[in-house]
This record gives C-alpha cells, sequence and structure tokens, in this order.
C-alpha cells in the first residue's frame, strides 16, 4: 500500500513528481516498507512516461528475511524428519 502521496507541479505542466511511503509483505509474512519517488509525463491525459526511484536496500533486506525464514523452517523441517526416523529405526 502507498502512504503519504504527495503530488507536485514542475515547471514542465507535462511533468509531475510524486512521493510516498509504501508497506507490504513479502511471501512468508515477511514486511517490507520503503520510501518511492515517482517522476512522470501527461499527454493527452495519460501518463506517457514514468520513472521511479527507490531505496533498493529495503528490498534486499526484506528479500534476506525471506531467505533466512525459508532457511530457518528448512533445516526445522529437517531435524524433525531426522528425529522421527531415528525413532522409527530403533524400534
Amino acid at each position: 500500500a502507498f502512504h503519504d502521496v504527495e503530488v507536485l507541479a514542475t515547471e514542465n505542466s507535462a511533468r509531475y513528481v510524486a512521493t510516498c511511503s509504501s508497506t507490504g509483505t513479502f511471501p512468508g509474512d515477511v514486511p517490507y516498507a520503503n520510501t518511492n519517488c515517482w517522476i512522470f509525463t501527461i499527454a493527452d491525459g495519460r501518463i506517457t512516461h514514468w520513472t521511479e526511484y527507490f531505496d533498493p536496500h529495503a528490498v534486499l533486506a526484506a528479500q534476506r528475511a525471506r531467505a533466512e525464514r525459508y532457511t530457518r523452517r528448512t533445516a526445522s523441517a529437517a531435524r524433525t524428519s531426522a528425529m522421527t526416523s531415528s525413532a522409527n529405526s530403533s524400534r
């Protein structure tokens, strides 16, 4: 979701700058937050060009957190499976 959106006019009447913050959730329930800046051009009532800037470190941090959660879950599942196999083989 985008929050605190602010649209600013420029000297060029067809070009605008917008800033906002964004939040969301990556797969695996990993929270994500970032700051965005958009520069866009409008012609005939339509956006004809759009450039987006954001902090890539925020994206990478969320991706790292997601990978770490996956690694912990996988390791935990492997330990559980090994313990179950060990218990079954000792019967």
